[in-house]
């Protein structure tokens, strides 16, 4: 316990220098030096205690709060050169890099100089880990909020300087694969391996389960994780390690290798799997803690959890003082404490309540005992804290955890022996990574399930919250719980496990094929008008079928939109069209196009001469395309017909003006039997008035209002359409009144996808449902 007192003293120290100005650092240095000789001479531990809270002052004091480049914030352009120090991070927006400067220039002076960077590249840029850069732009200082301090996350990496919407060029690539590089470069191709036979959001968030790496996870599911409690699930934990250090330990210990050199293996291996994800201060916490415990049974010894989450907290916080703000350090701190303390008890409690369970299905509860058990322990403490954190607790977080958590195990194992078939046999990559998918899709569905629920939550007062951590610590101290990470596997006649094995694989199996059953096309047309901005729309034929028009900005919203509602197996699009060459409209093309390869794509112009659409320009070189021909029809098997209404006239490129693209973008019909449906994309006011005059225009069941809820109707075109059911794209996250319903006075039915989602319509060829993501309720 005295590591226990020690470590609390450091951290108080630590709270009391980041709270106050500490003085002058002599006078703290002596005070240091003289509790130290006097608990040596005195041999009193409570001098040490003062030592120690002296020691964590005189820690935070020498913080870096600044970097010489800081002093370029916010005085104009620049101009930086430097390395890439960490792996860049793909997000919708642009790419992130952690970039190590060392030469500024600025007004034709150049200057050697050091610090780091947070550079927001253009998407478009393919540079990596160790490449050499030059970044254009102005410097920034980081945002500070009163709910979220981005100056303060920043810090923890040692960042002061933002440089937003930057000019990059790659000026070097890396001259030598370093250790970290290889391990980088190994955890792309593990992701590409993922993404390659897992459809979105499936995919993204097994790369979080085993990678650490959510970024591909789009808002949507990402927000629904955080409004259950399910957040943990993704982020790489102490649960995970303790998986995968228990994994290799027993592994060895089968070839018959020694306890000594088991544990050095074990931790090997847990420390460089910290590294593969990323290092981060919660990942490096969780592999320090699990490797302790090995070191522990190496030694014949039992671990007393507490005074190892002691020494943890200690080092780290040694290292970098500033985790100790850190949300996510707190939680995994809490979640150990919470293992530490209650693991043991509640096993003890699941193995008294289902002690009468009949003999064939207490395999079953013996699978599950473990990682209930953990998940009760650590939301013990994790609860609260969050709580505390966020001002509101939702009921629903301990049913969504007792139904997700059991079934991470799977997922980790079937997601891991996925990787390893694609690193070494690539072509039985799919079965396991299959197999991973049925517990997958268990998880969002349960999350997705709980976070559509009305919004119950609980906004408990701070002094409730410290009681419940006080009731909790004092039933803590008084069980004296010290539990093993590991429980040792109970011994099985092979006969009993083979049969078990077999049993198991047979209803995996079964549910997988049950799950390719039940997503066959049902016989009907369906299509889906997304919820983010432009117009991008799914098409599936009554026979299965897949045609897509545009895309959007976004990639993870596109790649999740499309996951949930093709078939996992089902990685074609059998027709694309590119309605205009317009970033916003079709720049997540080239990361969904890493996913799903279309067989024919149908473009409105030409995409060169826009940085941000190159990418596109050379993933469309390697397959088919053309051009898109007014009054050209495309007629599937199954009976549909898609007719391009109106097309370009004349050369249509990125030199274009954007009156001159809207005014000729790609109009479309898709015609099932008796409905039709009229796709307008962004067509302006100009374009409709030439498409009525046209001739080419005729009745439609449904309309796609052009260009969402952003404009007016020319006059007369919703008579000449003359609609049942309109529809108007916009971006949920950007609501509007729409201008255009008094244009749509009278008729039936106005569905906007920034009120009820995105909207899915499906028909026979006679009878219309439709239906939103929220609410069915039209307009």
């Amino acid at each position: 316990m005295r590591l226990v007192f020690l470590t609390l003293a450091w951290v108080v120290g630590i709270l009391y220098a980041a709270s106050d100005p500490i003085g002058a650092l002599p006078l703290w240095i002596a005070a240091a030096l003289l509790a130290a000789v006097l608990a040596l001479l005195l041999r009193r531990f409570e001098l040490l205690v003062i030592c120690a809270a002296i020691l964590g002052i005189l820690r935070f004091s020498v913080q870096p709060t600044s970097s010489e480049i800081a002093a370029f914030n916010d005085s104009g352009f620049v101009i930086l050169e430097g390395v890439i120090a960490a792996e860049p991070d793909q997000r919708d927006s642009g790419v992130q890099l952690r970039l190590a400067v060392d030469t500024v220039l600025r007004r034709g002076e150049t200057k050697s100089i050091n610090g780091m960077v947070l550079v927001i590249a253009p998407s478009h840029f393919e540079g990596a880990f160790g490449s050499r850069i030059r970044a254009a732009g102005v410097l920034e200082t980081p945002s500070s909020g009163d709910l979220f301090s981005y100056s303060d996350y920043l810090a923890r990496a040692d960042i002061f300087s933002l440089m937003p919407r930057a000019q990059v060029a790659l000026l070097a690539q890396p001259t030598e694969s370093s250790f970290r590089a290889s391990l980088i470069t190994y955890k792309q191709d593990a992701e590409i391996a993922i993404a390659r036979h897992l459809p979105e959001p499936h995919a993204s968030l097994l790369s979080g389960i085993l990678l650490g790496d959510d970024k591909g996870l789009s808002p949507e599911v990402r927000d629904s994780f955080a409004e259950t409690g399910a957040a943990h699930v993704i982020a790489i934990s102490g649960f995970n390690m303790a998986i995968l250090g228990g994994f290799v330990s027993r592994l060895l210990h089968r070839v018959r290798i020694n306890a000594g050199f088991q544990a050095a293996i074990s931790v090997t291996v847990i420390m460089v799997y910290a590294l593969f994800v990323g290092a981060s201060p919660g990942v490096m916490r969780a592999a320090f803690m699990t490797s302790l415990v090995f070191v522990a049974e190496a030694l014949r010894r039992r671990t007393y959890q507490p005074a190892s989450l002691a020494f943890a907290v200690l080092v780290l916080s040694a290292l970098d003082p500033l985790i100790l703000w850190d949300i996510g350090f707190q939680l995994s701190i809490f979640a150990v404490l919470g293992l530490a303390l209650f693991a043991k008890p509640f096993a003890a409690f699941h193995d008294r309540l289902f002690s009468g369970l009949p003999r064939p299905l207490k395999p079953t509860a013996a699978l599950l005992r473990e990682s209930v058990a953990v998940s009760l322990a650590a939301l013990t403490f994790t609860l609260p804290l969050s709580a505390l954190h966020f001002g509101r607790l939702s009921p629903a977080v301990l049913i969504v955890n007792a139904l997700i958590v059991p079934v991470q195990p799977a997922v980790m194992l079937f997601g891991g022996l996925g990787l390893l078939f694609a690193a070494v046999v690539p072509a039985l990559a799919a079965i396991p990574l299959w197999l991973a998918m049925l517990p997958l899709l268990w998880t969002t569905g349960v999350v997705r399930l709980f976070a559509q629920l009305p919004d119950q939550a609980v906004y408990p007062a701070p002094g409730w919250i410290a009681g419940a951590f006080a009731v909790i610590i004092a039933i803590a101290v008084v069980r004296a719980a010290r539990p093993e990470w590991i429980e040792a596997v109970k011994q099985k006649s092979p006969l009993r496990t083979t049969l078990y094995g077999l049993l198991v694989a047979s209803g995996l199996l079964f549910t997988l094929a049950a799950l390719v059953w039940v997503s066959r096309p049902d016989g009907l047309l369906h299509l889906w008008f997304f919820d983010f901005a432009g117009s991008t729309v799914l098409i599936q034929t009554p026979q299965g079928a897949h045609i897509l028009i545009d895309g959007g900005a976004y990639p993870s919203r596109l790649l999740t939109a499309v996951g949930d509602r093709l078939p996992f197996y089902d990685r074609s699009i059998d027709l694309q069209f590119i309605t205009q060459p317009d970033a916003a409209l079709i720049s997540a093309l080239p990361a969904f196009y890493e996913r799903y390869q279309p067989e024919l794509t149908i473009l409105n112009g030409d995409l060169g001469g826009d940085d941000a659409l190159q990418p596109l320009a050379e993933r469309l070189d390697q397959w088919l395309r053309r051009q898109a021909i007014s009054g050209e029809v495309f007629q599937t098997t199954d009976g549909v017909a898609l007719r391009v209404v109106s097309a370009a006239s004349q050369p249509l490129d990125l030199n274009s003006s954007d009156a001159a693209r809207d005014a000729q973008a790609l109009v479309l019909e898709a015609r099932y039997q008796g409905v039709n449906v009229l796709f307008t994309g962004q067509l302006s006011i100009e374009g409709q008035r030439a498409l009525m005059t046209s001739g080419a225009l005729s009745f439609a069941s449904i309309l796609q209002i052009p260009r969402g809820a952003s404009s007016i109707l020319a006059e007369g075109f919703a008579a000449a359409v003359s609609p049942s059911i309109a529809v108007a794209q916009n971006d949920t996250l950007r609501r509007s009144r729409s201008p255009v319903q008094d244009a749509l006075t009278g008729f039936p039915a106005v569905y906007r996808t920034d009120q009820v989602g995105t909207i899915h319509v499906y028909t026979d060829g006679s009878t219309i449902w439709i239906e939103g993501e929220h609410t069915p309720t039209p307009s």
